[in-house]
């Protein structure tokens, strides 16, 4: 009796297969796609490609305009990280990322910052 690990991670040889077959069989293809991963789904397979591998996805460091722009669409849009993500070219996890990074700072350096503020009125 065979037993098959499952691994869930995904390796370097994996994405470079994935972008391959993107630019071989397209967008829609994805069963195409996902019979030439083992243990990968279409659903893996469009999750990666979606939210990481996809060249419209920014890898790069985070500028001050984004995160003006990241504020707005907070205001705007809660937390439904996917729609703000949408509009700046960025996936779910690193929008979650750096509103979490900035909540931390606020509570470390400004927690007594209006309380300091009010006490002057």
């Amino acid at each position: 009796m065979t037993f098959f690990k499952k691994n869930f991670s995904w390796t370097l040889l994996e994405d470079h297969l994935l972008q391959f077959s993107m630019l071989k069989y397209g967008l829609n293809k994805w069963f195409k796609i996902s019979s030439l991963f083992s243990l990968k789904s279409r659903q893996n397979c469009n999750l990666r490609w979606t939210y990481w591998l996809s060249p419209k996805v920014k890898k790069k460091t985070w500028i001050p305009f984004e995160d003006f722009r990241l504020f707005f669409f907070q205001k705007k849009f809660q937390n439904q990280f996917l729609s703000i993500g949408f509009f700046l070219h960025r996936n779910y996890l690193q929008i979650f990322y750096r509103i979490f990074f900035y909540n931390q700072i606020k509570k470390k350096y400004f927690k007594n910052l209006e309380e300091k503020i009010f006490k002057k009125f």
